[in-house]
């Protein structure tokens, strides 16, 4: 035995193998020798220390080590393991301690340990690893590269190559995780899930980073049966970080609620913070025993159904890949217990007995079905009852219009970038955009598009419209597969008066920002030219119901000093472009003698053509009563025969009003949302948009 007055010689180099040790084993804490014993050579055999914790070493002092010190076998820790009382025992084998192909095997134990001087160490005791089998939890086997002396694994540039997880008998095996020797994972098994799945081609990524697999492979562990085939895609972001993500999941076998043959293909959202979100999930099926031709793109298989993920509780189910092309669209909710239930169906195909329906499913608090709505092409509106048998009708006694403004989710923003790059558009904002658009499904929708131009066009440095920016095209075709799923009419608003009038810092108004494309001779053709590819695309769109030149262009020439026959003119030019390519148009007058004045202007100018499909202005209560729709019939304007869609008006007394405008000739009603509360006539209530839905110019029959 070592006399104590040689303690100094060593202490400090033993607390540095021992801080070495606990944070290996999660404690950082360095704890003081309290006793040891030796070796009969010398060395150190075992060492308790004032925490309570004890070691144990090897009877070595190979070169590189501290005197005295051979290599750690074995380490317990009262506290040390996650709070718990616990050991671990490292097996080196027959190596050296230099050896670069060396291996430790590391096993965790769960308990409580003591021992007396004079006692075997657990690796000279033959009888020790039986007696303590029921206590092991782990066993890790490491390449150490030659570094034996520090223990820390998140330092040391050791390698793990496997790892066993024993049940609480400590022999029965419940998991292994295998890896190569650049410590990437090839195997693993999870008996209790009864899976065993493999791990192959790593990809090189700038970072070095080695745990990003392209293909991982399940099999059942009992019988060696192909179940999964995952394969993922490596790919960095602007700021360099490599991510992993799935792209293409392929199911040989049934297993919950995956078909046998049935592979899926994931398309991800674009843009800032959007690398891991999934936007597309496409089911696919395949003949059976190919999985390698699906992995490989040979075989492309038969698409099953398209889900578009809008947020966790809300999706849309498609037959194309494509929203525009689809024609069964199912809008799913998440209710209760993790299920799935049907929101929305709409059958766009011609062939079949519901084309054109949308069908609206009611739940009550418990998701229980309580009706089925079937709203039909021609506006009449079934009611059903769970069993899907009709127990009331409504039938409109002539065409006519009802719905909503939503002008926006963010004024200016809803549609393109900024010339700085900045988007908030309705295809980043999928979740808000279908919230918002939800309650108005089976209506008709006015909504802003450009506003004022701060955002979505390019100009060159003479400010002349030159194109759009990104995210243009995205956020409509955004806002349009949406109107679709939902069985929803809109009407895009494309500029709202802000365009050509604006307050200075002071609130006074003055000449806008963008004046100059009202009335500057070149400017104005540039973008009527740039507008008509932007239309021209999506003309003939059936969620399209007419296109709304401008919101309330009389603000323009009342607020600024631009004349009222040049704004007259921009909307005629806007409007032939329009009617040019086939489509409706109508232009959102401030009230019906706006109207007048514009259509008046129109005639003297000799324009005798309609220049416009439909009319429209707006109303609200405090408008005189010369422009009050509910009193005074369409025909007492004198402005023809194109049919008047009053296209704002207050939310108060819903039911009349709808009533009042059928019986006044009127094309239809748009009530205003989402405006200032303060006014009582810019919020719907829930009743109120159940009014809407099934009210206005209908028959109704109940049946028994």
């Amino acid at each position: 035995m070592m006399k104590n007055s040689s303690l100094g010689k060593f202490l400090l180099v033993s607390i540095i193998l021992v801080a070495s040790v606990l944070t290996c084993l999660n404690d950082a804490t360095a704890a003081n020798m309290t006793d040891w014993e030796n070796y009969s050579s010398g060395n150190i055999k075992r060492a308790w220390y004032d925490d309570g914790s004890i070691y144990e070493y090897r009877n070595e002092n190979p070169s590189g080590f501290p005197k005295w010190f051979g290599r750690t076998i074995f380490a317990y820790s009262p506290t040390g393991y996650n709070g718990t009382p616990g050991y671990r025992t490292w097996n080196w084998g027959s190596y050296t301690p230099t050896d670069p192909n060396g291996q430790v095997i590391i096993e965790a134990y769960a308990g409580t340990y003591s021992v007396t001087k004079g006692s075997l160490t657990w690796e000279q005791n033959p009888s020790w690893k039986p007696a303590h089998l029921s206590q092991r939890r782990t066993a890790i086997t490491y390449d150490y590269h030659g570094n034996s002396l520090n223990l820390n694994t998140a330092t040391n540039g050791w390698i793990e190559r496997e790892k066993t997880i024993y049940a609480d008998d400590g022999i029965t095996v419940s998991e292994i995780y295998r890896r190569d020797s650049l410590g990437r994972l090839i195997e693993s098994i999870v008996v209790a899930t009864n899976l065993r799945s493999t791990y192959s081609g790593y990809f090189t990524t700038p970072s070095g980073a080695v745990n990003m697999w392209r293909y991982k492979y399940e099999y059942a562990y009992s019988t060696s049966v192909l179940n999964t085939i995952y394969e993922y895609e490596a790919y960095p972001d602007p700021s360099g970080t490599v991510h992993h993500r799935l792209i293409k999941e392929i199911h040989a076998v049934a297993s919950g609620y995956h078909l046998a043959n049935t592979y899926y293909k994931y398309v991800y959202r674009v843009g800032t913070g959007f690398y891991d979100t999934i936007h597309y999930k496409n089911v696919f099926t395949y003949p059976a025993g190919q999985e390698s031709g699906v992995l490989n793109g040979t075989v492309a298989g038969t698409l099953d159904a398209s889900y578009e993920y809008i947020s966790s509780d809300y999706m849309v189910k498609r037959n194309t890949e494509d929203p525009a092309a689809a024609t069964k669209i199912t809008v799913l909710k998440l209710g209760t217990g993790g299920n799935w239930y049907n929101w929305t169906y709409l059958d766009l195909d011609p062939s079949s007995q519901s084309y054109g329906v949308l069908h609206i499913y009611n739940y009550d608090a418990s998701w229980n079905l309580t009706s089925i709505e079937k709203h039909y092409p021609n506006g009449v509106v079934e009611i059903c009852d769970p069993t899907w048998k009709v127990t009331s009708r409504q039938t409109p006694t002539g065409t006519f219009m009802k719905g909503v403004n939503l002008p926006w989710n963010n004024y200016g923003y809803d549609i393109g970038s900024t010339i700085a790059g900045y988007h908030n558009g309705f295809s980043r904002n999928l979740d808000v955009l279908y919230q918002k658009m939800d309650p108005y499904k089976g209506m008709m929708v006015r909504m802003f598009l450009f506003t004022d131009l701060r955002s979505g066009v390019t100009f060159d440095a003479n400010g002349i419209p030159t194109g759009f920016t990104a995210n243009v095209y995205e956020d409509m075709d955004a806002l349009l597969a949406c109107a679709k799923s939902l069985g929803i009419k809109v009407m895009p608003v494309l500029f709202d008066y802000l365009l050509g009038a604006k307050k200075d810092a002071n609130g006074v108004w003055q000449r806008g920002v963008y004046a100059g494309l009202i009335d500057d001779p070149v400017k104005r053709p540039a973008l009527i030219n740039i507008m008509r590819g932007f239309i021209d695309r999506y003309k003939g769109n059936t969620s399209i119901e007419a296109w709304d030149i401008m919101n309330e262009p009389e603000w323009i020439f009342q607020r600024s000093s631009m004349a009222n026959s040049t704004v007259y003119e921009f909307l005629r030019e806007f409007a032939g472009m329009i009617t040019g390519l086939g489509e409706k148009v109508t232009v959102g007058n401030h009230d019906s003698t706006d109207l007048i004045n514009m259509v008046n202007y129109w005639v003297a100018q000799g324009y005798t053509s309609p220049l416009l499909t439909m009319y429209q202005f707006h109303y609200y209560s405090s408008f005189s009563e010369a422009d009050n729709p509910f009193t005074h019939t369409a025909a007492s304007f004198n402005l023809g025969a194109i049919p008047i869609l009053v296209g704002e008006i207050g939310t108060a007394d819903v039911t009349n009003r709808l009533t009042w405008l059928g019986q006044n000739g009127y094309l239809g009603g748009l009530f205003w949302q989402d405006g200032q509360p303060d006014t009582g006539e810019n919020k719907i209530s829930a009743a109120q948009l159940q009014e809407i839905l099934k009210n206005g110019r209908r028959e109704s029959r109940r049946f028994r």
